[in-house]
């Protein structure tokens, strides 16, 4: 299966009601027309290149997306 990952960009609350932004990975099958999701975990990162390094070492070491939970942990807990 051809998947592919991208960073997203959301707008998020603190639990003091404090306004941030958030950037999290999508995973994506297919090519073209045929693209569909397959996951999406907003707001792993507060830093934009944090994000944008995780995505690349993703894409580039062509994660399967059910092992994306696992190393989502393990970069968590770095």
């Amino acid at each position: 299966m051809d998947c592919y990952y991208k960073m997203i960009i959301t707008e998020e609350t603190d639990v003091y009601g404090n306004a941030y932004i958030g950037y999290g990975i999508e995973a994506w099958s297919g090519s073209g027309t045929g693209r569909k999701p397959l996951h999406r975990v907003p707001d792993l990162f507060v830093s934009r290149e944090r994000c944008e390094s995780f995505v690349q070492m993703c894409n580039e070491e062509e994660v399967a997306p059910f092992h994306l939970p696992e190393i989502i942990d393990n970069i968590l807990a770095e």
